[in-house]
């Protein structure tokens, strides 16, 4: 991406969106609440599509958003849990819920509009809610795909994704260790 080039971005407003990528971004440095193991969750808007670059053509709109790899009741990821199965989760159930499970999974999401300290507005995931009975989530655009450190490794997709992503997971301690067969006790996560 170029720099200083405005891109268009998703108006605010309810969108059925689906979870079409789940990237384990490691243990990573959230500042004043010290290290937290991430999640990057990113939605893709079917409904809603632009012409980003003219050699791909039409494009559905996507975002993302990080989260503490969590399921505890009042953890943003579990809200996002429930939205996605169209059910509350048991604190039993939730403990040994797989986070990737929720691939291809759809849901309501409100994107709300923010500025950011430079001045520039950006559009953002505000709400997950479960999709409404009757409305219907167009079929997938983008291919789904999973990326974690320990058996769902792949150099290609590690490649495709923005450098601000990449730079953050090769700060990780888990990134050192990627796809290798490793004891849990090994890696700090």
């Amino acid at each position: 991406m170029s720099e200083g080039k405005e891109f268009e971005i998703l108006a605010s407003g309810a969108y059925p969106a689906r979870l079409y990528q789940i990237i384990h971004m490691g243990v990573i440095d959230s500042g004043q609440y010290g290290p937290k193991d991430t999640v990057r969750l990113a939605f893709e808007f079917p409904t809603e599509k632009t012409t980003f670059k003219e050699e791909n053509g039409e494009q559905p709109f996507v975002l993302s958003q990080e989260y503490t790899l969590s399921t505890h009741e009042k953890s943003n990821l579990r809200k996002v849990i429930h939205a996605l199965i169209g059910a509350e989760l048991t604190d039993q159930e939730a403990e040994s819920f797989d986070v990737e499970d929720l691939i291809g999974k759809e849901c309501l999401v409100t994107v709300v509009h923010n500025e950011g300290k430079n001045g520039k507005t950006y559009a953002n995931i505000g709400n997950t809610t479960v999709l409404p009975k009757g409305m219907e989530c167009p079929a997938p655009i983008n291919e789904a795909f999973v990326l974690n450190y320990r058996e769902k490794w792949d150099d290609i997709k590690f490649a495709t994704l923005p450098d601000f992503i990449k730079s953050k997971m090769q700060a990780t301690e888990q990134f050192k260790f990627k796809g290798e067969e490793v004891q849990p006790d090994d890696i700090p996560f």
